[in-house]
């Protein structure tokens, strides 16, 4: 792929990135997809992981440092369609670490938002607003869901109650710094403090988000525990596996995205994404793969029982193939919904 230096009169002048938001200005370094021929800021096209940042567009190419070409892009420089300036790949890559950065991948959080503080700053209040909506939303729906008995004793010795319990209005300051410093941090600055502070948040309240998020995904086996042969509340013990599970998905998430554009909203707001499908995939393959066990544990243990007179037999296996089945069906869930949302990310 051909890096263009973009001169005055250049087609591409004035469009805007896809990526950043930005409009491409004079001696920029563009790139256009090999599919779309979207034109990128060739930092912006290297910080996205050398792909179309488009919507729907599956245009990939790796930038070729070594060549930097002159063709329409730069009429006033064009001698020939097919001439280029070769430069070395040192050279380019000392042009390219001398150029101020931009603030590429600010519109992570908010599709088509503009990259200004401003920007960013009230997308970062609004979404920390939601999060402190959503944590008392659980805080109040939980006891309902999972019964308040067993609420209380899941979160007797839990600061996580704490949560809920803030007002809303403290989550405005706290969302407003967080904005602020992503915005330097995408400036080039705060590269050492604003990732540590954010994988603390990462891990705090997201890793909190997630723990309840966890219950949550259980309230049809809490609520309704007899339907389809007692199947949901054979599945119940795995709530405290997820409760566990989500709060690793957030550790293991806040420290593989240490260096990376994403915000705290981006990770609070997929985790919910997450336990919603994998809610829905769970109990799916929980009832197909339940009720094949439960059901083929019937007939052996009705036919071993014609053999032994024990008419108790087939019931007893029956519950250990609902059991078995819907346990298993429940995990197949959570990993194919973790493999689609990590092939969604990795796009």
């Amino acid at each position: 792929m051909n890096v263009y230096v973009l001169k005055p009169g250049s087609t591409a002048l004035g469009l805007e990135c896809p990526f950043c938001g930005s409009p491409l200005e004079k001696e920029d370094r563009a790139v256009a997809c090999p599919e779309c021929k979207a034109y990128h800021h060739a930092e912006c096209w290297r910080f996205g992981g050398q792909k179309c940042a488009r919507l729907g567009c599956g245009g990939r190419e790796t930038i070729d440092t070594g060549r930097l070409s002159t063709d329409s892009l730069i009429p006033d420089v064009m001698q020939s369609p097919r001439q280029t300036l070769r430069l070395s790949v040192s050279d380019v890559t000392q042009a390219m670490r001398s150029m101020p950065r931009r603030t590429a991948g600010a519109g992570s959080t908010f599709p088509g938002a503009r990259t200004t503080a401003l920007g960013i700053l009230i997308v970062h209040i609004v979404f920390g607003l939601l999060l402190g909506l959503l944590y008392r939303a659980l805080f109040l729906g939980l006891p309902w869901a999972i019964g308040d008995e067993r609420f209380q004793a899941i979160f007797a010795v839990n600061w996580l109650s704490r949560l809920a319990d803030i007002p809303l209005w403290w989550w405005v300051p706290g969302s407003a710094v967080f904005g602020l410093m992503h915005h330097l941090f995408l400036q080039g600055k705060l590269r050492g403090l604003y990732p540590l502070l954010r994988m603390l948040a990462i891990v705090t309240l997201c890793g909190a988000l997630g723990y309840l998020l966890g219950f949550a995904m259980f309230f049809p086996s809490y609520r309704w525990p007899s339907l389809v042969w007692g199947l949901l509340e054979k599945v119940r013990w795995l709530s405290y596996v997820a409760a566990g599970g989500m709060v690793l998905l957030m550790v293991f998430s806040a420290i593989g995205s240490y260096q990376s554009r994403f915000t705290v909203f981006d990770m609070a707001f997929g985790a919910v994404i997450i336990a919603g499908f994998a809610l829905i995939n769970g109990y799916l393959n929980a009832l197909i793969y339940g009720l094949i066990l439960g059901a083929l544990g019937l007939l052996v243990g009705a036919g071993i029982g014609l053999i032994w007179h024990n008419g108790e037999l087939g019931g007893l296996l029956s519950g250990y193939g609902l059991l078995l089945g819907g346990s298993y069906g429940i995990l197949v869930g959570w990993f194919r919904t973790l493999k689609t949302f990590n092939s969604y990310t990795a796009r």
